[in-house]
């Protein structure tokens, strides 16, 4: 079966799931188990594309990946990627661990139009 690549400017499949560095820039809790994260890419190659409904597979160092879906549009604020997190297990709750200045890989990325 091939890959079909989306329109709308989507990655290639091709390099779908290759960990992607990002840095936590900011944290902040919603309820007492769901927190928000805001991320930047430590290599910024272009504007981040992502489509309606994509996640990103986030890693927790040492503990496991878990699929995050998107919930702040970087081209809609201050370019930052924000996901919001209930924490539901091991790798929900290590990321609700994250403070400004960590860092974390995830599988979304930046690229030229």
């Amino acid at each position: 079966m091939n890959a079909v690549e989306p329109s709308c400017g989507a990655q290639p499949a091709a390099d779908a799931m290759l960990p992607v560095p990002w840095r936590v820039v900011r944290t902040w809790r919603e309820t007492h188990d769901v927190f928000s994260v805001a991320l930047e890419p430590l290599a910024d190659d272009g504007a981040l594309r992502f489509l309606p409904g994509q996640f990103n597979m986030l890693y927790a160092f040492g503990i496991g990946e878990s699929a995050i879906s998107v919930s702040g549009d970087p081209a809609a604020g201050n370019g930052l990627l924000v996901h919001t997190i209930r924490e539901a297990g091991l790798v929900t709750q290590a990321l609700g661990r994250l403070e400004p200045g960590d860092h974390v890989v995830g599988t979304l990325r930046t690229g030229a139009a």
